[in-house]
């Protein structure tokens, strides 16, 4: 018997009830949750950072462990693409906290084990690719990563640079094929909401750590 907590991937991601039952099946018990903003879950989807996320998962974690029904050492997390980086984010913060619940193994569902910049630039060539984008285009995908993370540059300075950018794909005819709803802003107000602005994480220094802290990681389609 084991307890997870499961924890979705990239946007306003609800509960999943049907892989939870299939894990019960076979004995795992699973505590699934409306991320915040989506759902019952109260907040905004379009503006939560990684860092409200990270909190969230901590707070589902210690929440199953307490529960009378489970064993605090048999509590793990599953994390689905981007919720891979999240549950690596709680098993760093909470080795660092004293008396903390830590989680007992981590399961990453197609989740990336670099960074989130470093994902985001490799991916523009693989899905460029496959998306049939040229390897100007590609390029160009990469770049907008480069600019939305640049510390250096405001929102200002940063919506300049990526305006042009969106104005050519959306002429070239590529904007929907190259571009998700939350990663090239189409006003200035949106540059807070984009996903690469709120979300910030390198998984390189834990994972150095991980020491015997049991890691599952899934590749695949089925």
């Amino acid at each position: 018997v084991a307890w997870i907590v499961m924890v979705r991937g990239r946007g306003c991601a609800t509960r999943v009830n049907g892989k939870a039952r299939f894990l019960a099946e076979y004995g795992i018990a699973v505590l699934t949750f409306d991320k915040r903003g989506a759902g019952q879950s109260k907040g905004d989807c379009k503006t939560f950072t990684f860092d409200q996320l990270t909190q969230d998962a901590v707070a589902a974690l210690e929440h199953l462990a307490a529960h009378p029904s489970t064993d605090p050492a048999r509590v793990g997390m599953m994390g689905e693409s981007a919720g891979a980086w999240i549950i690596q984010a709680v098993a760093e913060r909470q080795r660092q906290r004293e008396s903390a619940v830590n989680p007992a193994f981590l399961v990453t569902w197609i989740g990336p084990t670099t960074s989130i910049i470093q994902q985001q630039i490799s991916s523009a060539t693989t899905y460029g690719a496959a998306a049939g984008l040229s390897e100007e285009q590609q390029g160009i995908l990469a770049e907008v990563s480069r600019i939305i993370v640049d510390p250096s540059l405001s929102d200002d300075e940063a919506f300049a640079k990526l305006d042009p950018i969106r104005r050519k794909a959306e002429a070239e005819g590529w904007l929907d094929t190259g571009f998700g709803g939350d990663d090239i802003p189409r006003t200035r107000a949106d540059m807070p909401k984009l996903w690469r602005r709120r979300f910030r994480y390198d998984p390189t220094d834990f994972l150095k750590s991980l020491g015997d802290l049991p890691y599952l990681a899934v590749f695949g389609a089925k």
